[in-house]
């Protein structure tokens, strides 16, 4: 048998009034599953989905980016852009 979440998330973003108190939940936050908005509401509020993505490091990528290049290594990056060309000018 399946428990039932600890924590929800706001699906779908809501203002209201719960005991002559505006309220507001916004997209994306998260709630205790006791939250007297998400009882009351319960269509604006699914159960929380946590999701971990893990890069895995390779010889040819590694997981981080070197940020400045290695002593005789030349970075190409291209003309910078200048206000000149960002205007139409060359």
């Amino acid at each position: 048998m399946a428990s039932k979440p600890a924590y929800y998330t706001v699906i779908e973003s809501l203002v209201g009034a719960l005991d002559g108190v505006t309220v507001e939940y916004h997209k994306g936050e998260v709630v205790d599953a006791d939250d007297p908005a998400r009882r009351k509401w319960p269509s604006h509020f699914g159960p929380l989905v946590v999701r971990e993505y893990r890069r895995v490091a390779t010889d040819d990528h590694p997981v981080v980016e070197q940020a400045t290049a290695a002593p005789g290594e030349q970075r190409h990056v291209g003309r910078p852009i200048t206000t000149a060309r960002f205007k139409g000018r060359t």
